[in-house]
Order: C-alpha cells, then sequence, then structure tokens
C-alpha cells in the first residue's frame, strides 16, 4: 500500500533543476622558451638531393622548419614561442604529424610542409634541391611519394582549425518518475542530451543507494531503486561531460635570425561538463507571451530559459498561444530569442526573473507576475532613390522590390523623402525601377541586398548597409547651335566660307558654305564640337583657327563665332595693249624664292667679272 502511495506522490510532482556548468582543459604544457638540435637523416624513405636534418627539441619533441635553407637548430640558439598559426594548411599538416613516432614519418611530413608552403607563397622561392625532391615527389609512385601528394592535396582544401571547446546542453522539462513494479525501479522519461563531439559521459554526484541509468542514443534514463525512496523526497544529482582533442601549433622564432624559424604542435584535451539535479518536489511555472510592439501574439520565434549557470532547460517555437514554463526551483533564470519572427528585429534582449523559496516568480523590477511579455519590433530597410549628380531625393520614379524567388514583394512611387519598409523577411531582395521621374533616363540598373537574420541590410558585397541607394541620370536634351562666320575688322556676316562641323569622335556632323546668315545645326546631343574652314571666302586669308564648343546637358550652348581677316596685298596689273590677266606665281611660294636667289647670284658674280674687265682696259 506505502508503495502505490509513493508511485502516486511521483507521478504528480514535477521536476525540478538546476545546474552548474564547468569546463576544464586538460592541457600539454606549451613552452615559452626552448632549444633545440638536430641531426642528418642519412636513411631517408626518398633519395633526397642534399643532407637531410631532423630537427628536434632537447626534450625529444619534433620541431618543423618553415624557412627552407637557413642554419638549422644547434643548442646554443634559444628559441621563443611566437604567434599561433593560423594558415589552414600548416595546421592540417602539424597536426597529421603530432603522433609521428620515427625520422621517416619526420621526413614525410617536414617535406610536405615545405612543397605546401612554397605552393601556398608563404615561403621563398625554394632553392635547386627542394625544386628537385617536388619533382621527385610528383612524379613518383613510392608510398612515400603518394603520402607526401595526399599531405599536401589535403592542406590545400583544409578547413579551419577548430580549437574550440566542445558544447554540451541538456532538455530536461517536465521529467516524470514511475515506477516499473516488474524491476523496482521509478524510471524517469528521459533527459536529452545534446553534444557537439556526439559522445557524452553520465556520472552521479550524489545519488540514492543503487540509483543507476540508462542510455539509448541521446536519451538519459535515470533509474531509483524503489526502496531507496522515502514518501516526502528524491533528489538525484547527475554529471554529464564530453571532451575533444585539439592541437595548436606555434612558430618558435630564433634569437639569431640566421637560424630557421620553426614550428612545434602541442595537444589539449577540452572538457565541458555539466550538472543536473534532479528533485521531486514542489516546483513553480511561469507563462511567456510573445508579442509585437502593439500586444499582438507572434507565431515562429524561437525562444530558450536558461537557469542560473546558463543551462537551456526549455526552448520552443512560438505559435501564437501563451507558453508555460514548468518546473522551476528557487533561483534565477533568462529569457532570450535565438530566431525571430519573419519581418521582426531578433530581440538583443535578456529578460530575466526570479523564483522565490515560496514559489511566487518576480521580474526584474521586483514585481510578482505570472505572465512575462517578450516584444519584437518589426525589421526596417530604407530605400534612397537619388540624383546622381547631387544626391538629392527624386520623386516621380516608380521602384519594385522581388525577394530571391523573383516574386514582388512591395512596389511604391518615390517621393521627397527616402522610402522605408517595415517587416521584411530576412533574405536576398532585388531592387529594379519601372518608371523613371520626369526629365531623367531609367535606371537599368538592379541592386541586389540581403537582410540578415540579425535585422541587419547588408549590400551585394557583404558590407552593412545604412540604406539602399538607387541614382538617375538627367536626360540629355538635343540642343541647337547657332554657327557665324564673320569679317575679322566689320564684324559682319561673311558669304562664301566652306565649314565643317565634327564631334568629339572626329565624325562630320555639317558641312556648308557660309551666307549673310548665321547657320544653324539642331538636334545636337550633349557634347563637345569642333568647327573648322576648308575654303576661305573670296579675298580672305584661311582661317586656321579649330572653334570648340558644348552642347550642355539640357541643350544650351554659347554663341558660336569663326573670324576671317581680309587679304590686304596689291593684286597683279594688266598688261598695256590690253589682253586677260598674266598668272603670277605666289611670292610665298618655294620656287619663286629659289628662282629670285639664283638670279641674284648670277647678277652679281657678272657684275664682279664686267668690273675685273674693265680694270685691265684702263691699266
Amino acid at each position: 500500500m506505502k508503495n502505490i502511495q509513493k508511485s502516486k506522490v511521483l507521478k504528480v510532482l514535477l521536476l525540478a533543476i538546476c545546474c552548474f556548468m564547468a569546463s576544464s582543459v586538460n592541457a600539454e604544457e606549451v613552452a615559452s622558451s626552448l632549444r633545440m638540435t638536430h641531426y642528418t637523416f642519412n636513411s631517408t624513405p626518398m633519395s633526397y638531393p642534399a643532407d637531410f636534418h631532423v630537427k628536434k627539441t632537447t626534450g625529444g619533441k619534433y620541431a618543423y622548419c618553415t624557412y627552407y635553407a637557413k642554419k638549422t637548430p644547434v643548442k646554443s640558439i634559444t628559441y621563443g614561442k611566437g604567434s599561433l598559426i593560423k594558415d589552414n594548411g600548416m595546421n592540417y599538416i602539424l597536426k597529421e604529424s603530432y603522433n609521428a613516432k620515427s625520422d621517416s614519418s619526420f621526413f614525410i611530413y617536414q617535406t610536405a610542409l615545405w612543397i605546401y608552403m612554397v605552393d601556398k607563397g608563404t615561403m621563398p622561392q625554394p632553392y635547386y634541391d627542394l625544386t628537385v625532391f617536388k619533382s621527385r615527389v610528383n612524379s613518383g609512385s613510392s608510398a612515400t611519394a603518394k603520402k607526401i601528394r595526399t599531405l599536401v592535396s589535403n592542406a590545400k582544401k583544409a578547413s579551419s582549425n577548430d580549437t574550440t571547446k566542445p558544447t554540451l546542453s541538456y532538455a530536461a522539462n517536465g521529467i516524470k518518475f514511475t515506477l516499473d513494479e516488474a524491476s523496482g525501479y521509478y524510471v524517469s522519461t528521459p533527459v536529452v542530451v545534446k553534444s557537439s563531439t556526439g559522445k557524452f559521459n553520465v556520472s552521479f554526484v550524489s545519488a540514492p543507494n543503487g540509483t543507476t541509468y540508462t542510455v539509448n542514443g541521446n536519451n538519459v534514463y535515470v533509474k531509483v531503486p524503489k526502496s531507496s525512496v522515502n514518501a516526502s523526497s528524491v533528489s538525484v544529482r547527475m554529471k554529464l561531460s564530453t571532451s575533444k582533442d585539439v592541437y595548436r601549433s606555434y612558430y618558435y622564432t630564433p634569437s639569431d635570425s640566421s637560424y630557421q624559424k620553426m614550428a612545434i604542435t602541442y595537444k589539449e584535451n577540452l572538457v565541458t561538463s555539466t550538472e543536473v539535479t534532479l528533485g521531486l518536489k514542489g516546483s513553480s511555472s511561469i507563462e511567456i507571451a510573445k508579442v509585437d510592439s502593439k500586444g499582438n501574439a507572434l507565431k515562429n520565434a524561437k525562444l530558450e530559459v536558461l537557469n542560473s549557470s546558463d543551462a537551456v532547460i526549455d526552448s520552443w517555437t512560438t505559435d501564437g498561444t501563451n507558453h508555460k514554463v514548468s518546473n522551476l526551483t528557487a533561483g534565477t533564470y533568462t529569457l532570450r530569442e535565438t530566431a525571430a519572427p519573419n519581418g521582426y528585429f531578433i530581440s538583443s534582449e535578456k529578460v530575466t526573473f526570479t523564483v522565490l523559496a515560496d514559489g511566487s516568480v518576480k521580474d526584474s523590477s521586483g514585481n510578482v507576475v505570472t505572465l512575462i511579455k517578450f516584444k519584437n519590433e518589426k525589421t526596417s530597410v530604407t530605400i534612397s532613390k537619388q540624383d546622381i549628380a547631387n544626391s538629392s531625393e527624386l520623386p516621380g520614379a516608380s521602384l519594385v522590390i522581388k525577394n530571391s524567388d523573383g516574386k514582388e514583394v512591395v512596389k511604391w512611387t518615390s517621393s521627397s523623402k527616402p522610402y522605408v519598409i517595415k517587416g521584411l523577411a530576412a533574405g536576398n531582395y532585388t531592387l529594379t525601377e519601372t518608371i523613371a521621374p520626369d526629365g531623367y533616363t531609367k535606371s537599368s540598373e538592379s541592386i541586389t541586398f540581403k537582410l540578415g537574420e540579425d535585422g541587419k541590410v547588408y549590400d551585394a558585397s557583404g558590407k552593412v548597409i545604412d540604406k539602399v541607394i538607387m541614382y538617375n541620370k538627367k536626360t540629355e536634351t538635343p540642343g541647337g547651335a547657332s554657327i557665324s562666320k564673320k569679317d575679322a575688322t566689320t564684324g559682319s556676316e561673311l558669304p562664301g566660307a566652306t565649314l565643317v562641323v565634327k564631334n568629339y569622335d572626329g565624325k562630320v556632323i555639317d558641312t556648308w558654305v557660309s551666307t549673310d546668315k548665321p547657320h544653324l545645326i539642331e538636334n545636337l546631343k550633349a557634347g563637345i564640337y569642333t568647327l573648322t574652314e576648308t575654303i576661305a571666302p573670296n579675298g580672305y586669308i584661311l582661317s586656321t583657327e579649330t572653334v570648340t564648343f558644348t552642347i550642355k546637358d539640357d541643350g544650351s550652348v554659347t554663341p558660336v563665332v569663326m573670324y576671317n581677316s581680309p587679304n590686304n596685298k596689291d593684286t597683279p596689273e594688266t598688261p598695256s595693249g590690253g589682253g586677260s590677266e598674266v598668272p603670277v606665281e605666289s611670292t610665298g611660294s618655294y620656287k619663286t624664292i629659289t628662282s629670285t636667289v639664283f638670279g641674284s647670284l648670277i647678277i652679281f658674280v657678272g657684275g664682279v667679272i664686267l668690273l675685273k674687265s674693265f680694270k685691265r682696259k684702263e691699266d
């Protein structure tokens, strides 16, 4: 009869949980300074084109050279611990080398490290002997060559070196004990354990005599003997733990820079544990409501409650109704959000509450509560439509945003202020323009951006931005140019000149002969143009000037004028007796100048001869 009463009591009592998190590290001691030595290895597993040296610390630990062809370590040189090696490939090879037990294994890992560093470009170009050896490895079919090639290949693909502590959590909310009469044990519903290593250990810190457990996958079932349970309470203190080995490699720098820089790897065993106390006694509960800023219930938020040791004791996804957290023993708890509903910022707030010894619950202000409301604010994305020339806001543009599936999410017409979108779900989006503002050319650009789970907005490169900006250029207005050909003396319009206008690329836009009125060229695009003269009017000197003018974006242009000066030199006389004009060569021509000089020389020579002849006669 007493056993039946005990069973009923245990079935109706809820679990009270408190836990203590602890992590320990069993680490190999990392030396802050050490000395090394070397010796020649004459029986290398592959032929090496130079002396090959095995490097060890004076304590017998293998050390690996990271700078080829410098002096090898000697006992007289002190090596100081430098920075942690962060290169993924180097860490991979050094981690693999940790359990090397022979000089032959050292040879394989050392040469693989050199080849990887040369290929990666983190070590200076190799000397001839290493180049020759690399060629032998790449073409070799021996087991050693294959091993080296595999190490180098895997190093180039290696992910980052994981040196984080293992994680361990459990869910034990709502656990009950049920009496199994056949076995004589009270058996718990499962404590669900999650370990990042995929394994964990269970032990009891304190428990009634004969208490044991069974493990099925991630589930731990606690079994308390019926004979050890009294009528009032049962307390079981259980320890969960997990561990993993991590490897850290450090550079060791010599006191003399002419010696090689070395690398040494250390192994650490990281242990994470948590203690869970299962108490079959009275407990408290609290209801949690997830709401928006107006108090409306929200679905699909992920929440969790942690105890004072930061162990998760309950986690759930909201469904629009209040969630009840039960089996709370005296202590302080924290409510936090791990994922927000679509369209809402994830809350950075952590709500604390305290369960008192009398079972009442108080919020952080000391008020007794039975319900805690946890709020979310909607996400916010700002879109700015701007003039590219002055960054001012442009009203009148029709814009649309689509999600990664190409589905339209929102569309609007821009105004003089940026547009703010509230409640956009996390994901990737594209902003495009369908109609440009009056006077502007429609943007052909499609701007992609991302709204992160953290509520921040990222551009296509992954940079956090305050707002998404799309620019527009003003539409180019065709302009007209009025071109005058004028007399430089009188300023009057000058007919008879042949003129040419070309664009910036040298293409002829228009050719004409001037009249007594300015010449108008219409529908010129914005840009730079040139005006030149190819034939001058009769009686005027050909202009060698190139007149440059610009059609502005709004179509305007300053007046364009080219001047000609009259030719004031006398014209040739007509021979007496009438008749037609006699053509005269231009006095500026090459032939005329040459003839003049030559003729003058003949006259001068002839005069000298005549003068001498005249003197002889007088004598």
